[in-house]
């Protein structure tokens, strides 16, 4: 069995794709004895078994399903593509947008079928998709324990600053619905006629905040009860 660095391969542009998508990976899914549910498997039926490529990294994705909560997607990235199996690949994914893969064929041309593990006489298959928006690979910096302890830090100091910025916020927002109480109330004569119904406020006009304070504080009992007055 030829490898897949002896195989000539495609030359692609930047534009081409390199990706593609499995929609629903059954869970129970078996090849040869083998789960069907691990970056390392997978990998190894596209790139060892298919030869279509050289298989980068695969993205599991949690989906959600009516039928089954655990369903999941993957998405299958290339490094390169086989000028030959892989091409062929490519121009039936691009010409018909799926291809439905049941296993694999031997090079004695024995089939190689995917079945339940549950029970291996029921067949199970995976659709491929071509991929065109692919999420980038970012890189796992390894850190250090002193550098854990450093970001665990940095974000206990995060979190202080963000409860430092929300009392602040709850305490503006406790002055300005004291400013609005006054506001709404200096707009009120001695008798407020609403809907055709009239109250009388005793408000007497004040000069100064601190008259104005010490009179709100002997009349607000009846200005925040009254069913008419606008609430704050």
């Amino acid at each position: 069995m030829s490898a897949i660095t002896d195989l000539e391969l495609l030359a692609l542009s930047p534009s081409d794709w390199t990706s593609i998508y499995v929609p629903f990976l059954p869970k129970d899914l078996m090849l040869d004895g083998v789960m069907m549910n691990t970056e390392t498997t997978i990998s190894n039926y596209f790139e060892k078994v298919l030869k279509i490529g050289k298989v980068s990294r695969v993205d599991f994705v949690q989906k959600a399903s009516h039928t089954d909560s655990t369903a999941q997607a993957i998405f299958v990235h290339f490094s390169s593509w086989t000028m030959e199996i892989g091409g062929n690949f490519r121009a039936a994914l691009t010409k018909h947008n799926e291809i439905k893969l049941t296993g694999y064929v031997s090079q004695t041309f024995q089939e190689h079928l995917f079945v339940s593990s549950s029970n291996s006489r029921m067949r199970r298959f995976i659709t491929v998709k071509i991929n065109h928006t692919p999420i980038k690979e970012v890189p796992i910096i390894p850190k250090n324990m002193h550098q854990i302890i450093n970001n665990y830090e940095l974000m206990e100091q995060l979190i202080e600053e963000q409860k430092t910025k929300m009392a602040e916020m709850e305490t503006k927002m406790a002055e300005m619905a004291y400013i609005n109480m006054r506001v709404i109330a200096k707009v009120y004569d001695r008798t407020c006629i609403i809907k055709g119904l009239s109250a009388d406020y005793h408000f007497d006009w004040v000069d100064t905040d601190e008259d104005w304070e010490n009179h709100l504080a002997e009349d607000y009992e009846n200005y925040s009860t009254d069913p008419f007055m606008p609430r704050l």
